[in-house]
């Protein structure tokens, strides 16, 4: 029975064997891989690659008969996932790494013995399914689709906690409650849109190395994604290749649609409207979800393809390098329905969002009038996540702790002035506050003079 939680990187282990082949020539592919990867045009099969294996352990895992294949349904349109996206470095897989955890996940999962096994996935706006036309062509359904069908006899649980703008640093606080406890046995992990805007390595480490850590030893695998700026385009911007290092540094697969996208609207073989809704929306469309989807899903089956040929060396977690002191690693996630002892306040009570997409956070701290609020958190990193909507009502608001001013344009409007009503973005905003002592601070909202607006929308207090 399948059960579907409210939740969002991705994990997968990856394996030291990806051979290397030729480049993406002008048609899209090499010319070597032309005729395996033909039958995969416009989604209708699965292109038939070389097998990821792994040959320098003493484990060994094989695929039970509790396995009815990789599905073949999952339509991605004109765009067509061939053998160069899974050359180390040459597209959508940026290396190998070790496959260990993710073959033990493919050869429990095949064993058809009523063990239920539990994926998670952790993102931003693609993980919650954004710019699909419906939930069911989101890359996450499509990929779960995928499990259920590849493994039948299987019980899968889903825990995705995908949130539009949701970067590492909020992610990393909101897994010890969300994702851990559901013992997760593999996490995707999509966080590299988000961590581009705010320069997060240290939260991402901190969100891969806690999940890898945690008592159930997951599989991890990391996602990148990217978006109408960043594919070549124009400006943009992410965190790809800071992940991708510490993705190489952790042993680590990197599945990279970020990659191909790039290469391919480089040499005008695609445009961005092939994956994006528009050229105003950096949202992927079903075709972009559903190639996302075709990779990981491609992917998984390559690693199944090269199993009974492989042994595995053990997964063993490396230490983080001298001096980094992975501030997040004991974070939490305080909201209005679970804020326990870390956070009080006398002045700001509950209030609904409007317009409310945010996976399940429907109501938080707040005032619709311009009131003053006063919290008291109990932390030495702080940070504030609010609610932006383009309502009217909006309010640009101050911030501070301690009596000392945030010296941050904080605004509830969707837009840095909130003169302007003609903007349509409506999310998440997270700011941290800067280092602090540990121990109990005050933290005072208040409309700012110039505002025009009322509305105070605060989602939660992120806390380590």
């Amino acid at each position: 029975m399948r059960k579907k939680l409210l939740a969002v990187m991705l994990s997968f282990t990856l394996a030291a064997g990806l051979v290397a082949g030729c480049g993406k020539s002008s048609s899209g592919s090499s010319s070597a891989d032309a005729s395996s990867s033909s039958a995969d045009n416009g989604g209708s099969s699965d292109s038939s690659g070389n097998a990821l294996t792994e040959t320098d352990g003493s484990e060994k895992y094989t695929l039970g008969s509790g396995v009815s294949g990789a599905a073949s349904d999952i339509d991605t349109g004109s765009l067509k996932v061939d053998d160069y996206m899974f050359e180390t470095g040459k597209g959508g897989i940026m290396r190998a790494g070790s496959l260990q955890r993710f073959a033990d996940v493919l050869s429990r999962a095949s064993a058809g013995d009523n063990r239920k096994i539990t994926i998670a996935f952790i993102g931003g706006s693609a993980t919650q399914g954004d710019g699909a036309s419906d939930a069911s062509k989101s890359y996450v359904s499509l990929v779960e689709k995928w499990w259920e069908e590849t493994f039948p006899q299987t019980e899968f649980e889903f825990v995705n906690i995908g949130l539009s703008s949701q970067d590492s640093y909020l992610a990393v606080h909101r897994i010890g409650k969300e994702v851990l406890p559901k013992n997760p046995d593999l996490v995707y992990v999509e966080t590299s849109m988000s961590d581009g805007a705010n320069n997060s390595g240290e939260a991402f480490e901190c969100l891969v190395r806690k999940l890898l850590l945690s008592d159930h030893e997951p599989a991890v695998i990391p996602v990148g994604v990217t978006d109408k700026g960043n594919s070549g385009t124009g400006n943009g911007y992410d965190a790809g290749s800071k992940q991708t290092q510490i993705a190489f540094k952790y042993n680590l697969a990197f599945i990279s649609l970020e990659k191909v996208v790039k290469m391919n609207v480089a040499d005008s073989t695609w445009k961005w409207t092939d994956v994006g809704v528009s050229d105003t929306n950096s949202n992927l469309n079903d075709s972009g979800h559903a190639f996302l989807a075709k990779l990981i899903c491609e992917y998984s089956k390559r690693v199944m393809d090269g199993m009974s040929a492989s042994s595995y060396k053990l997964y063993e977690v490396p230490e983080p390098d001298a001096g980094n002191k992975l501030r997040y690693m004991e974070g939490n996630f305080y909201t209005i329905t679970d804020f326990g002892n870390k956070v009080e306040t006398t002045d700001y009570f509950m209030v609904e969002f409007p317009d409310c997409n945010l996976a399940g956070y429907s109501a938080g701290w707040g005032t619709e009038k311009g009131n003053e609020g006063v919290f008291t958190v109990t932390g030495s990193n702080i940070g504030i996540v609010w609610y932006r909507s383009i309502d009217g009502n909006g309010a640009l608001f101050d911030v501070s702790v301690d009596g000392t001013p945030i010296q941050y344009e904080f605004s509830s409007n969707g837009i840095s002035a909130d003169t302007t009503k003609t903007d349509s973005y409506t999310g998440i905003e997270i700011r941290e506050l800067g280092k602090l002592s540990e121990g109990r601070h005050t933290i005072k909202f208040s409309k700012n003079s110039k505002s025009e607006g009322n509305a105070i929308y605060i989602l939660g207090f992120t806390v380590s």
